[in-house]
């Protein structure tokens, strides 16, 4: 929508639905490959590096979205991610990430996927308010364009029929 639309409200806001998109899906794969790395107590080959490209695709994504969303969702995401699920998924992560050559993380991985995933849903009713706010964005901005063509065919029958009341 973002590259179609020539609204900059409408632009800002799908971007601001698809970095948010992508930074709740680096979410669910982030508690997937944890799960997995805390039931085990060490990482599977190859899951250190995945987990540092979540973790810097998660940060991307967030400062994105904090550019791109109007200040109400803007702050919405704030709370979420200053909220004690936030804190307590960002602290399990520094762990893992601290001890990915040893080991021995001392975290249940259940406890881990449960609050991984309140966090989760947390994203996904900011989510829900995110695509509310662009459909109404791209109504708005439809009816204007509505009106707009309105208005331009209008003047362009009054034009014509100036021309032709002056042959």
């Amino acid at each position: 929508i973002s590259s179609l639309s020539t609204d900059a409200k409408t632009a800002r806001i799908s971007n601001a639905f698809f970095t948010f998109l992508q930074l709740k899906e680096a979410a669910g794969i982030e508690r997937a490959i944890l799960t997995g790395t805390f039931s085990r107590n060490r990482f599977a080959p190859g899951m250190h590096d995945k987990l540092l490209t979540l973790k810097g695709l998660e940060g991307a994504s967030a400062a994105l979205f904090s550019s791109f969303s109007p200040s109400a969702l803007k702050a919405a995401f704030e709370e979420i991610q200053s909220g004690s699920d936030a804190a307590l998924v960002n602290r399990w992560r520094a762990r893992a990430l601290e001890q990915a050559g040893q080991g021995g993380f001392g975290i249940d991985a259940k406890a881990w996927y449960d609050v991984s995933t309140r966090r989760i849903d947390q994203f996904q009713s900011l989510e829900e308010r995110l695509e509310q706010e662009l459909l109404s964005t791209v109504a708005e901005a439809l009816e204007n364009a509505r009106n707009a063509s309105w208005l331009y065919g209008l003047g362009a029958v009054f034009l014509l029929g100036a021309v032709l009341a002056l042959i």
